[in-house]
C-alpha cells in the first residue's frame, strides 16, 4: 500500500505523540540550591533503547534535538533500559532556570520529555547538601570531587573544613595514598614510549634488592610484571613473617596486590638514569602539565596550610607522615586541579603510542571474574554503556581516595577525602556523578 506525504507526516506525529505520552518526569519540588541533591522519578516503554537519557540542560538551549541537548547538558545518566526508576543529579552551582530533558537515544535522537526547575542560592542557611549530611555521619571533615567531561575538567567541589570553622580551599592540598601508583605507571610507559626503557627487559640488569639476590626468580622480574601487580611480592615486605622481601611465586603467575613491586621499579629508574624519582615525574609529567602543587615529599614549598589532615574514624587527626624520601606507590600529595590534569592527559593518550596505551587498558592479569590489572590501572570491560573503565583508589590511614577514568567517552571522575570512612562518601558521589557508577562500585567489592 502507498500511503501519501500527508498522511505519512500524520502518522509520524502519531507514533512521537503516543511516545511522549509514555514518558514521565517528576521531582519533589521546583526550586533547588546548587549543589542540592535532585531526586527524578522517570517511566518508559520498554521500547526505548538502553543509552537513552535524561540529563540536566539550561532552559535557554532550543528544545527538540538530542544532539543539541548532548551538547549543553552538564550531567547524563542512561536509562538502561528500565521502565521505571530514579536518578539523582546535583543542582547546578549556577544560578537560573535548568531543565530535566528525557532523550530517546545518544546517537541523533530526539527529545521526549522535560521538566523545568530553577536554582536559586539566595538563602545561604538552606544550602546544606547530602555530601555535607554524608560527612558530618561519618567524621570526616573534607571531600574535593574533580569532574572530567568531554576531556575536560568540568567542575571542581570542595566540600567541608580543612580545621573547625575553616572551608577547605579549591586548591587543597590531599594526600591520595596509592593514587600514586598510576602517575608512576604513566611516567614508566613515557618512557618505553620514547624507547628508553623496556617492559620486558629484566630489571636485575639495573637493580637487585639484597633481600633477593640469592633467589633466582630475580633474574625473571620485569616491568610488566611490576606494573600489572604480578611480581610475586608481599604489599609490603614487613607483612611476611621474615619482615623481609621475598617471592611468594614465580613472577608473571599470578596477581597479587604490591607497593613493594613499584619501589623495586622505582630503584631500577634511578639507577638506570641516574635520576631520583622528583625529577624523572617532573621534566615528563609535572612541569609539562603544570602540575606545580604535587610532589613525592615533604619539602620547603609544601605549603601546609592548605594540607587536608588525616582523621581517623572517631574525626581525630592522625599522625602526619611528613616524607623525605619518595615512594613510588603512596603518599603523592596532589590538588585536584592537578591530578585532574594528569586525568585528562590519559584520557587522551598523550605522550603515548596508540598501541601502547591500548597495551595500558588491555587485561593482563584476572583478579576476579568482574575486572582485571591492565598496566598500572585496574580494568572493568563491558560496562552497560559499552565501554571501558580504568580505575584505582588510595587507602591509608585517615585517607581514601578514587579516580575513575571512561576512555571511550573521555569522562573522568576524582573523590579525595581525609578520613576513615571515606570510602562511604566516595560511593555515594560516585553512584550519584556517573550512570555506570553503581555499576563500577558493585564491580569493584
Amino acid at each position: 500500500m502507498i500511503v501519501s506525504k500527508p498522511l505519512l507526516f500524520v502518522l509520524v506525529i502519531l507514533i512521537q505523540a503516543l511516545t511522549l505520552v509514555s514518558q514521565e518526569l517528576s521531582i519533589e519540588k521546583t526550586k533547588y540550591y546548587p549543589g542540592e541533591t535532585i531526586v527524578v522519578t522517570f517511566t518508559a516503554p520498554d521500547t526505548l533503547p538502553e543509552i537513552a537519557w535524561i540529563g540536566l540542560v539550561p532552559s535557554a538551549v532550543p528544545h527538540g534535538k538530542e544532539e543539541v541537548n548532548d551538547e549543553h547538558q552538564i550531567n547524563y545518566k542512561y536509562v538502561l533500559g528500565e521502565t521505571k526508576g530514579t536518578r539523582l543529579y546535583r543542582a547546578p552551582k549556577r544560578e537560573g532556570s535548568w531543565d530535566i530533558r528525557f532523550n530517546s537515544t545518544d546517537d541523533d535522537g530526539i527529545e521526549l520529555h522535560s521538566i523545568t526547575f530553577v536554582v536559586d542560592g539566595s538563602d545561604s542557611s538552606e544550602m546544606e547538601t547530602t555530601i555535607e549530611e554524608e560527612l558530618r555521619i561519618w567524621a570526616i571533615p573534607a571531600v574535593g570531587i574533580g569532574s572530567i567531561r568531554n576531556g575536560e575538567l568540568q567542575q571542581i567541589s570542595i566540600i567541608g573544613n580543612l580545621k573547625k570553622d575553616r572551608p577547605a580551599p579549591y586548591n587543597a592540598i590531599w594526600n591520595v595514598a596509592s593514587l600514586t601508583k598510576p602517575v608512576v605507571n604513566w611516567v614508566v610507559l613515557t618512557l618505553v614510549n620514547t624507547n628508553d626503557w623496556d617492559l620486558d627487559e629484566p630489571l636485575f640488569k639495573y637493580w637487585i634488592d639484597p633481600d633477593v639476590k640469592t633467589n633466582s626468580l630475580h633474574q625473571t622480574l620485569t616491568t610488566r610484571h611490576i606494573l600489572s601487580h604480578q611480581s610475586g611480592f608481599d604489599n609490603w615486605r614487613w607483612h611476611s613473617a621474615s619482615k623481609k622481601l621475598q617471592f611468594n611465586f614465580e613472577p608473571g603467575q599470578k596477581f597479587m596486590y604490591s607497593g613493594e613491586g613499584f619501589e623495586y621499579l622505582r630503584k631500577a629508574l634511578e639507577s638506570k638514569f641516574h635520576k631520583s624519582l622528583e625529577e624523572l615525574a617532573d621534566s615528563l609529567l609535572f612541569t609539562p602539565l603544570g602540575m606545580t602543587d604535587s610532589r613525592f615529599i615533604w619539602d620547603q614549598e609544601m605549603d601546609e596550610s592548605r594540607y587536608a589532615l588525616a582523621h581517623n574514624r572517631g574525626g581525630a587527626i592522625q599522625e602526619t607522615w611528613r616524607r623525605e624520601e619518595a615512594n613510588a606507590a603512596d603518599d603523592l600529595m596532589t590538588t585536584i586541579a592537578d591530578y585532574a590534569a594528569f586525568a585528562q592527559n590519559v584520557l587522551k593518550g598523550s605522550g603515548l603510542s596508540p598501541e601502547l596505551f591500548e597495551e595500558m587498558c588491555k587485561s593482563q592479569v584476572p583478579i576476579d571474574e568482574h575486572k582485571s590489572y591492565g598496566l598500572g590501572w585496574v580494568v572493568l570491560e563491558d560496562l552497560i554503556t559499552n565501554e571501558f573503565a580504568l580505575t584505582h583508589s588510595g587507602s591509608d590511614r585517615g585517607v581514601h581516595t578514587m579516580v575513575i577514568l571512561l576512555p571511550k567517552s573521555k569522562r573522568g571522575l576524582l573523590v579525595f577525602t581525609n578520613g576513615d570512612h571515606g570510602l562511604k562518601v566516595i560511593e555515594k558521589v560516585v553512584v550519584e556523578e556517573l550512570d555506570v557508577g553503581q555499576e563500577i562500585m558493585s564491580r569493584l567489592k
